[in-house]
């Protein structure tokens, strides 16, 4: 498909959205809805100011998606790139930003890698098994979430127990490339507790991840097991304890990078990782009420080995002691307040030696006030400090604003807040390539965006401006053999544009477009961000059992190492069929174009494939 030709149809597809009032993002909230994590209390959706979208278990489940980056990918201002099939390493980019500027949470737990050269999470590996719920908050939220929430916060929310008394959930799934893949809830509730556990497993013969079209025929494979418990309990009217456990054990093939991408010789190139996340807090209530107090502890430790020519392996941990303090002074003005101590350690060996442990500590204090003037109107402002072993003191600040017009259904939002990016262990403290007087990477975003409903709230239609400037940037450098700071300033600027109509009683159009700009310090294009990006959904519902949802997802002008990636059209679609009010059946398609496309340079994707799958709960 030629270029020109593409633009045609990302301006079709970016039209009709427009004119259908299209999104993904929003359908799943509802101004009515609590949201926790944009100011770290209970706000209904409607008074929110930060750039946030929501994917639930009902939107994963109609979308036919099977892993986190899948998910991400419905959401406007995110792209994945991965470099092969499922479980190969996977980055995610928001709004423009590298995975390295994301702090990921599990039920609170940061499973961010503090192993690597970056601390970032491998999307790759990571399955919905487990997930009741997926939230994305935009933009600097250092002020809440400490460093390196330089672009934004993704928090994982996993599968609790139904309703009271005993529930399950099970689901399965096989297909193309010898993929199996399944998942159990069992959940237990009672008017004071729940208590849920969740295990998943999956397998994959896998396809090459180094482009087939280059001559690569050697699969590269992918095992996962997980498990997941959650659990809490109301001991009176004012204390309640809560805790949570994610195990994970995954093996994943790869080939070689250097000097060319290609099949691994003789096929044994593989990476293991096993990582842990626990926490266990408990919240309590003083003075009728009006104090709230969370107290948690949480621990996450990682193991990595990798097998190619010159085997390695790598531990980290990251321990994390929080406060947290909700001040309600009345109706319209309450008062955040907390405070965390962290460490994180890493070290690692290889047939050369092993790399003595290194850490680091860090230390922060913030506070938040949520004001509400008058009706419709509501404010947040809030600043933090954090005080790290290594560079010292660092401050930094957020504010937003909501303004709800109830008679013409529009809601407006604003934010604007700094951040900052800790250098990682690596960067700091390799025998090679560290530099312990590195400092912060520095953050400014900035977003204001209106959304408006339409025909009685059957549609809706939002549009979002965002800016993200990041200074002080770490880089390596070919020169010293080190990592450095770089002076400049790198920018990432664009639109997002979202919405969801309800054509009838059985169809509906979703849909999301981002156009995002970026350059480094030096004028060039930032890699990997695409311009241009465009999700459309049509949902069917041609008999009362029936489902059908066809999304079509294209990306257009992104710049790699080597040059302009190709643009690409991916079509995909989901047939559900509803046998009873607890039980389904599902076949669903991906590619269905067989379109060959890249996410990065070099490495494959999946051709047209197949699935069909189960779900029964109850």
């Amino acid at each position: 498909m030629t270029r020109n030709c593409f633009v045609s149809l990302a301006g079709l597809i970016a039209g009709s959205l427009i004119l259908s009032a299209a999104p993904v993002r929003a359908q799943d909230i509802d101004l009515g809805d609590l949201l926790i994590l944009p100011n770290r209390v209970a706000t209904p959706a409607g008074e929110v100011g930060a750039s946030i979208d929501v994917v639930g278990r009902d939107e994963i489940e109609r979308s036919g998606v099977t892993t986190l980056s899948e998910a991400l990918e419905l959401l406007p201002g995110v792209t994945i790139a991965a470099n092969g099939p499922r479980g190969s390493q996977a980055s995610v980019f928001v709004r423009g930003a590298a995975s390295r500027y994301v702090v990921v949470l599990v039920d609170g737990i940061e499973i961010n890698d503090p192993t690597g050269p970056q601390v970032q999470l491998d999307f790759g590996r990571f399955g919905l098994g487990d997930v009741e719920r997926i939230e994305l908050l935009k933009g600097s939220q250092s002020v809440l979430y400490g460093g390196d929430a330089v672009a934004g916060v993704i928090n994982i929310v996993t599968r609790r127990a139904g309703g009271e008394g005993v529930s399950f959930a099970i689901n399965g799934e096989a297909g193309a490339f010898g993929t199996v893949a399944g998942a159990a809830t069992l959940g237990y509730r009672t008017e004071r507790g729940d208590i849920a556990l969740t295990v998943q497993g999956e397998r994959a013969d896998g396809f090459s991840a180094a482009e087939e079209e280059a001559g690569n025929t050697e699969a590269d494979g992918f095992r996962n097991v997980t498990v997941t418990a959650n659990g809490s309990y109301q001991v009176n009217d004012f204390i309640e304890v809560f805790a949570s456990l994610r195990r994970g054990h995954a093996v994943s093939d790869f080939d070689e990078s250097f000097p060319a991408i290609a099949d691994d010789p003789g096929g044994q190139y593989h990476g293991t990782t096993s990582d842990l996340a626990a926490r266990i807090g408990t919240t309590f209530r003083l003075f009728d009420g009006m104090l709230e107090n969370t107290v948690t502890v949480s621990h996450y430790d990682v193991h990595r080995d990798i097998v190619d020519g010159f085997p390695r392996w790598f531990e980290g941990t990251r321990d994390r002691l929080e406060y947290q303090g909700t001040l309600s002074l009345s109706e319209r003005f309450r008062v955040v307040f907390g405070g965390d101590v962290q460490r994180e350690t890493a070290e690692g060996g290889s047939a050369f030696g092993v790399t003595p442990q290194t850490s680091a500590d860090i230390r922060g204090l913030y506070i938040m006030g949520l004001f509400e003037p008058f009706d419709g109107l509501n404010l947040t402002l809030g600043g933090r400090i954090d005080d790290h072993s290594t560079f010292g003191t660092f401050e930094t600040v957020r504010g937003t604003a909501s303004y709800q017009i109830a008679a013409t259904g529009t809601t407006l939002r604003a934010s604007a807040g700094t951040g900052f990016r800790a250098p990682s262990l690596y960067e700091l403290f390799d025998s090679f390539a560290g530099n312990p007087a590195l400092q912060p990477e520095e953050s400014l975003s900035l977003d204001a965006g209106i959304e408006q409903s339409f025909w009685g709230g059957r549609a809706r239609l939002g549009v979002t401006w965002f800016l993200v400037d990041v200074t002080n940037a770490i880089d390596y450098s070919f020169a010293t053999f080190a990592y450095v700071q770089t002076s400049g300033e790198s920018r990432r600027q664009g639109v997002e544009v979202t919405g969801a109509v309800d054509l009838t009683d059985w169809m509906a159009l979703s849909g999301a477009y981002t156009y995002t700009e970026t350059e480094d310090p030096n004028g060039a294009r930032l890699l990997r961000v695409p311009r241009h990006d465009a999700t459309l959904q049509l949902r069917l519902m041609p008999m009362d059992n029936l489902t059908l949802a066809v999304t079509a997802r294209g990306v257009v002008d992104t710049l790699d190492l080597a040059g302009p990636l190709d643009d690409y059209l991916l079509v995909n679609a989901l047939a559900t069929y509803r046998i009873s009010d607890n039980a389904e059946v599902y076949v669903r398609g991906v590619n269905l174009l067989d379109d060959s496309y890249q996410t990065l340079d070099g490495y494959g994707t999946s051709d047209r494939a197949f699935y069909a799958g189960f779900r029964v709960r109850g």
